[in-house]
């Protein structure tokens, strides 16, 4: 498979700025109607963030509190190379009742996306909160299913 080009799209304040795979800020599309109360596309994008301790959000924060997890994959990934796989597979939507508003991805084999809802109008999307190798205890009601028709293209 060849490896997808990634680089970061220019914002204005740094953790905001998305991260691009093959010169899209879209790294996948959830179709509407697939959680319910969400009739459009909504996309899911990886901005940035930030890493404080445990605390965080995006890139930066995965790369630092769940990096050590994709090195220990076999083969060993990084970031982009477990969120392309993940997404890339199916999964099911959890609505998140305890600490934060947003949405667990669960997929097989093990691997969890916790995506929060941005809302912006026709420009709404999900980011990506953290992500991780385990499936760890899910907490909220299933509320959707993921069916990926995602998958990479090579950039010509």
């Amino acid at each position: 498979m060849q490896q997808p080009v990634l680089q970061i799209k220019e914002d204005t304040i740094e953790q905001n700025l998305f991260w691009e795979i093959n010169g899209s800020i879209d790294l996948a599309i959830i179709p509407g109607n697939t959680i319910k109360g969400i009739p459009h596309d909504l996309p899911i994008r990886l901005q940035n963030g930030y890493a404080k301790g445990r605390n965080g959000f995006g890139y930066l924060h995965i790369l630092r509190n769940h990096g050590q997890e994709f090195n220990r994959l076999r083969p060993p990934t990084d970031v982009f190379g477990f969120l392309v796989k993940k997404l890339g597979q199916g999964g099911s939507f959890h609505h998140q009742t305890d600490k934060r508003k947003g949405l667990y991805l669960a997929m097989l084999p093990s691997g969890v996306i916790i995506l929060d809802y941005v809302a912006k109008g026709r420009d709404s999307f999900f980011t990506i909160i953290t992500a991780y190798t385990t499936n760890r205890s899910i907490d909220g009601k299933e509320i959707g299913r993921y069916i990926s028709t995602f998958q990479v293209k090579p950039k010509k």
